[in-house]
Parts: structure tokens; sequence; C-alpha cells
């Protein structure tokens, strides 16, 4: 078995015929108890558009909107909301991904560029999602894989922390010298140590730790809120090289 993150582009949810984002800028869904092809049981935190904030104050409306049989409000902030919401849909949520030995695993988000999830799927269904996605858009990456071959690390995998990992592929140099500047409070506000001190730390220029510390943000920024990559291309290929391996 497998645990993946991928960012998908939201290309994919227009063309299964979703309109979300008519009324919304964001969506979240944080957990969820209950779900099959038709139906979903969850609590999400849903963001509308101003000029839509209106709908949160009909909750009829808002219930037609969302496709929802119940919904309850658990919390709001201007056009932001948390709410439990069962949904059903006859096409189904996620059509294009055949029935099988997968799930999803939240919190799954979604706005107006790109979908970030994390599923966990047989190694050899991985291909056959990956061909499926391509169907509908090009432009999706393999943000970290894990396999889940030891039962002693189930409840790890599964657990809170259920995002694999990532592979972030940074040099030992700036492992060290992020290290350092998140140790010594470097992101503290205030910050407790400035660019000079890290460097003078390390033996470097204060252009080199902004340079070390951007590439290593830039890093974590993508594996965590799906930030654009010019290197969506070269990551597919090794993680298509990486499964063929395993």
């Amino acid at each position: 078995m497998r645990i993946l993150r991928l960012k998908i582009s939201s290309l994919m949810v227009k063309k299964m015929g979703f309109s979300l984002f008519e009324n919304l800028d964001y969506m979240e869904i944080m957990n969820v108890w209950q779900y099959s092809q038709t139906s979903f049981f969850s609590i999400q935190k849903l963001v509308f558009k101003k000029e839509f904030q209106f709908l949160l104050d009909d909750v009829d409306s808002l219930k037609e909107k969302m496709h929802a049989t119940y919904l309850q409000i658990l919390h709001r902030k201007n056009n932001e909301i948390i709410c439990i919401l069962k949904q059903f849909r006859d096409s189904g949520f996620w059509p294009i991904i055949l029935p099988g030995a997968w799930a999803l695993i939240p919190p799954i988000t979604v706005d107006s560029e790109y979908i970030l999830l994390t599923l966990v799927a047989p190694k050899e269904y991985v291909q056959e999602l990956f061909r499926m996605v391509k169907m509908f858009t090009d432009d999706y990456t393999v943000l970290a894989v894990e396999r889940m071959d030891d039962v002693d690390r189930i409840e790890e995998l599964l657990g809170v922390k259920n995002v694999p990992r990532p592979n972030l592929s940074l040099t030992d140099r700036q492992r060290e010298v992020a290290s350092y500047a998140v140790r010594n409070g470097f992101y503290n506000s205030p910050k407790r140590i400035t660019a000079q001190a890290i460097a003078d730390n390390q033996g470097i220029s204060v252009s080199a730790v902004n340079e070390h510390l951007r590439k290593v943000e830039r890093a974590v920024m993508d594996y965590f809120f799906g930030e654009k990559s010019k290197m969506m291309d070269k990551k597919k290929k090794k993680w298509y090289q990486l499964f063929k391996r395993n």
C-alpha cells in the first residue's frame, strides 16, 4: 500500500462538473465520518466570495448550493464558516476515480488553482490513478509518498499526523542553516536572532544565509500549501521511477 500527497489543478474539479468557485474562494474538508461515491458527511471550512456572503444568512439556499441534505454552521467569521455537512450527489463526488481499495485521508483543501489531498491506495492502483487524473489535467504533482507495509507504523501513518513526510531534497548545508535559524528564534515574532548573526555563526555571508533559507522556505511552502513549481515535470518522472523500483 502507498500513501500519497498530491497537488492537482482545480481544472479537474471544473471538468468533473462542480461549480464550487462560482461562490467560494477556498474549501477545506477538515474531517470525514462517512464517505461513498454518492454521499459525503464531513466538517468543512468554507470561505465565500464577498459578493456571496449573503448566502450564509439563508441556510436553505446554502444547502442547495452545497448539494447538502443537512447543514449546521458551527462557527462563522465574516465570509468564512466551519460547518457540518451531509451531501449527496447522484453522479458521485469523485466520478473519475473507480471504486476500489483506496481512500481519501483528510484534510483535503481546494482553491481556485489547486486541490491538495492525501490518499491511500495499493501500489498497483497508483499508475491507474495517475492515468485517470491525466484525462482531465496534466497539471499535477506527487508531493510525497509513504510505503505502508509496517504494521507498527499504521497508527502513525493514518493517525492525526496522516500526511506522509515530504522529500524536500535539501542539502546538508541548507538543513544546518535552517535548523540553526529555527532553534535560535529567527522565525519568532519579534526575531531573537538576525541573519547577520546566523551568518557569523555559520561562517558564510548574509546573502548566502538568505538564499539557503529562501530555498528551504520554498520547499516547505510547496509541500504544505501547493506553491507552483517549475520542476513539476521532473518531479513526475522521479516519482514514476520510484514506483517502478518499489
